[in-house]
């Protein structure tokens, strides 16, 4: 029931958790200067750990899951790809620094698609996770320090959290630095989800943001709702 949400169950975790990406039952956790922690949720009400975790460089960001190997950003370290054939004891595989500094990701088949911070977005080939190698960038024209970003049918939508909203034409990997559109907004944005041609923005002071954009290259603005926080 979304209007009554329920807590079965928590959990401390050792650092300070900005990312989780959940899969078979294993929460794998961005933990801060923890690094990569691995919890048990098969059983909400009893959550575990498993092990103690990979230690990332500095500031575990963001993780992402794919088969047995996780890809963690660390905005201080760079990226990392690890191991998890055994969640007890996660094998540290890669470590590569990117023309900024990493926070968000976002994983489409061989390709991880980063918020890098000052340096806009990077995508990263990681077809093979031991040698993964930085094969496109491109920075906003207004500047970047991006946060978060998710890919939607061949565009990347970066929240850059002083210039706003930023779309980037990714369908040549390669060569993303096609601007489709650039959308300043009345907040920071901090991070933002597509659905179904919707895009929905975490926009800190400003609450939450609702885009239009089904054309990826004229995102129209749609309602707004002040939460009590910072979104």
């Amino acid at each position: 029931d979304p209007a009554a949400p329920l807590l079965r169950g928590q959990i401390p975790t050792r650092g300070f958790s900005y990312g989780v990406t959940v899969r078979d039952g294993i929460a794998y956790v961005a933990d801060g200067s923890a690094g990569l922690q691995l919890f048990d949720v098969s059983v909400p009400e009893s959550p575990r750990p498993y092990g103690d975790g990979a230690a990332t460089a500095g500031l575990a960001y963001d993780v992402v899951v794919t088969g047995n190997i996780a890809l963690v950003s660390d905005p201080i370290g760079g990226l990392f790809a690890f191991d998890l054939a055994d969640p007890n004891s996660p094998r540290q595989l890669s470590q590569i620094t990117t023309p900024g500094s990493p926070s968000g990701v976002w994983l489409e088949g061989a390709r991880l698609f980063v918020a890098d911070g000052p340096a806009g977005l990077t995508i990263v080939d990681v077809s093979n996770p031991a040698a993964p190698r930085v094969i496109g960038n491109a920075v906003p024209s207004s500047g970047a320090q991006t946060t978060a970003v998710q890919v939607d049918s061949g565009y990347a939508y970066l929240s850059d959290f002083f210039q706003g909203l930023a779309v980037f034409d990714v369908r040549r990997p390669a060569a993303p630095n096609t601007l489709a559109a650039s959308l300043p907004l009345p907040g920071e944005a901090r991070d933002a989800v597509m659905a179904a041609g919707r895009l929905y923005v975490a926009a800190g002071e400003a609450g939450l943001l609702v885009f239009d954009a089904s054309n990826p290259r004229a995102v129209i603005a749609r309602g707004a709702l002040d939460t009590e926080g910072s979104a």
